[in-house]
């Protein structure tokens, strides 16, 4: 076991999850919920938005107001509705506006804000299930997690550019504090992946590929708001990884060894 507070020594379970996981993932689902928290969610009828039309951050929003009120169940792959709520929620149509630098940069958060805080409570609903009903972490939850990867990884390039580019004085100094408040809990979206990824049988072998492929994606840009110790301390994890990945997937962890070398 490393000296680290996200151990792999699983020592029992709960529910069929590992205490030391469930623990890091509770752990940092309240660090971000305490950060995302500064923006209101906006208020919803439990009614979840229709899958057949690109998404705005509000109804982002609603539907993770939605699901946590667990008025609505949980929408699942083996479900046709469910499935198409599924596809739309974790879709990468629009990211690419959010880097568009035409539009000021605090717009560009702005906006993105509320589609990261509904993925992040539509992602939480989905760990209770497993964390307190004892449902397996199944297709959903790693299609989940994935699309956090990649929305944080956005998050992380507008934190860093708007912090290069911001003027420093009274006026942007409650921004520029929670800017890097959001800094400190973004990286906790690939630790919680390579715990996942380091935790055997946690996903299927499918969606292990699926996380890999995310988290090769996301850390060139997450990185960029790691501390020079945890960067160390993640590459060293992921070291660890190489005997229970192969093929594509070993590629792809060796690509991550070396971003962070």
């Amino acid at each position: 076991m490393r000296g680290s507070t996200c151990s792999r020594a699983f020592r029992g379970s709960e529910n069929g999850m590992p205490l030391t996981l469930r623990g890091a993932f509770l752990v940092a689902s309240l660090a971000l919920a305490h950060v995302v928290a500064a923006a209101e969610p906006v208020a919803s009828d439990g009614a979840l938005p229709s899958a057949s039309h690109e998404w705005s951050g509000a109804e982002y929003d609603q539907l993770g107001t939605a699901l946590r009120s667990g008025t609505v169940p949980l929408p699942r792959f083996a479900d046709e509705a469910g499935a198409a709520l599924l596809r739309r929620m974790t879709s990468n149509e629009n990211l690419s506006a959010y880097r568009d630098r035409r539009v000021p940069v605090q717009t560009r958060i702005r906006l993105w804000l509320p589609r990261f805080r509904g993925m992040h409570e539509v992602f939480k609903a989905y760990l209770r299930d497993v964390t307190e009903k004892g449902a397996r972490p199944g297709k959903e939850l790693a299609a989940l997690q994935a699309c956090l990867l990649e929305i944080g990884a956005l998050g992380a390039d507008l934190n860093v550019e708007f912090l290069r580019t911001v003027q420093k004085d009274d006026k942007s100094a409650q921004q520029v504090a929670a800017v890097n408040k959001m800094n400190k809990v973004l990286p906790s979206l690939f630790s919680n992946a390579e715990i996942a990824l380091a935790t055997p049988g946690f996903y299927a072998a499918e969606d292990v590929s699926k996380l890999v492929v995310a988290m090769d994606s996301a850390l060139p840009h997450l990185k960029k708001v790691f501390t020079p110790e945890l960067a160390v301390a993640i590459r060293g994890r992921l070291e660890a990884d190489r005997v229970r990945l192969a093929g594509k997937d070993r590629a792809a962890l060796e690509r991550m060894i070396g971003e962070l070398r």
